[in-house]
């Protein structure tokens, strides 16, 4: 694990350290307007645990293959072990290896031995104790201090704990062996309870954004009587999926030339689970660097000059660390918006947990469309779900309208039973 104050070995190539990192994070807090005596920062001990079991004398496909099978992504009058169920085609046998098993499983099993390992969970505390506490988790790739425009007000009104993912942020980056859905969620819930139950934390109130949604509806599922409220900020992984998504993917195919390069590119990507940190670390520092400051310049258009520059670069030293949850995405999701297991097709088991569920979309928000046509806002509307829209706001509301964000939220919280 990365030590405070070391320089990583290729930090020439990739013009990071350890002290840049807590340098632009410093930035980042004071672009927020809390003063350091506001905010506490601190590391949450966790432990992770990826020793996961694999049935089928240690087949290793045998949890994927179902999984899939129950997803219609493959046929499973098919599996055999001289055909790949995904492909149709023969497979060329392989030499016989010895495995190991464990003396303590049946002989039909075998275990991937990995330790258990001392991770962290980056946090940052802010707020009024006397206030409602909310749990803020950012989405894909982020950190919590990409809300920086947030804290400030929201320590007005709340008690705020805000973190960084494992594996995301300023979190630590442990080897990530997840090779089903299954243990992708695991990789993320087993770490979000532990950090939970160290703090003392109950019937939370949870604000999570975009990919950060999607892993907080598997918490609720697995621990609903932790959470008290769900607010939704764009999620990824919600919408379901069309019963003609084959033939809706080849119609977007045969759609305009850009619209059929960024999807294919897309595809591609997903296919061949290429990182998106990784494409930007191959650049090297003086290109990476520079694509993702001019990324923030044009795209943040509401931010300051000093608050795209301070941005740009925190963003580079998180993007270019050890990658580690960033791969949990390929486990999870088919398509970039389109999850094995939807929000929407999970919202009556969370309802019946009587967990309090609203939605919030901005009204340019590339995430709030359907394979089938119809947006996932109006879905949700349709089936009696609360969602709000944010006027001049794509995916990142809580940078491109702040104050209408927290005047929405502010109106959820007061709804409280």
């Amino acid at each position: 694990m990365e030590q405070e104050g070391t320089v990583e070995p290729d930090s020439c190539w990739k013009g990071t350290s350890q002290r840049k990192l807590e340098q632009a994070e410093k930035e980042m807090i004071e672009l927020s307007g809390l003063g350091e005596e506001e905010i506490r920062v601190y590391k949450v001990q966790v432990e992770c645990d990826q020793s996961f079991r694999e049935e089928n004398k240690g087949n290793g496909m045998h949890n994927q293959l179902e999984e899939d099978s129950e997803m219609g992504m493959v046929n499973p009058m098919i599996i055999n072990k001289n055909i790949d169920p995904y492909t149709g085609k023969k497979i060329k046998p392989r030499k016989k290896r010895h495995r190991k098993t464990c003396c303590c499983l049946p002989c039909c099993c075998s275990t991937r031995v990995v330790p258990i390992t001392k991770e962290y969970i980056m946090t940052y505390e802010f707020g009024n104790k006397s206030k409602p506490e909310i749990v803020l988790i950012h989405g894909f790739g982020g950190s919590a201090l990409i809300f920086f425009k947030l804290f400030k007000r929201l320590s007005e009104n709340y008690h705020v704990y805000a973190i960084d993912l494992l594996g995301m942020g300023r979190s630590s980056r442990p080897k990530f062996l997840a090779r089903t859905k299954t243990e992708a969620e695991d990789y993320y819930i087993c770490s979000i309870e532990m950090w939970r139950e160290s703090l003392g934390l109950d019937n939370m109130n949870i604000v999570a954004h975009s990919f950060g949604a999607y892993i907080t509806s598997r918490y609720a599922l697995k621990y609903p009587d932790k959470v008290k409220k769900i607010v939704f900020w764009s999620p990824h992984g919600c919408e379901p999926k069309p019963e003609d998504y084959e033939q809706k993917l080849k119609e977007r195919l045969r759609g305009g030339c850009c619209r059929k390069c960024m999807l294919k590119t897309m595809l591609f990507i997903f296919k061949h689970e290429i990182k998106p940190s990784r494409i930007i670390f191959c650049c090297g520092r003086c290109i990476g660097s520079c694509w993702i400051k001019n990324y923030v310049k044009r795209r943040f258009v509401n931010m300051t000059d000093t608050e795209k520059e301070v941005a740009g670069r925190y963003l580079y030293q998180l993007l270019m660390r050890e990658q580690s949850g960033e791969k949990a995405i390929f486990k999870l999701m088919k398509m970039p918006i389109l999850a094995y297991t939807p929000i929407y097709d999970e919202l009556d088991k969370l309802n019946s947990h009587k967990i309090e569920i609203s939605f919030v979309y901005g009204d340019r928000d590339w995430i709030d469309t359907q394979m089938g046509g119809t947006n996932v806002s109006q879905l949700l509307k349709r089936r009696g779900e609360k969602v709000s829209i944010i006027h001049d706001s794509d995916h990142h509301l809580y940078l491109d309208n702040p104050e209408d964000l927290l005047d929405s939220l502010d109106e959820e919280m007061q709804k409280q039973s």
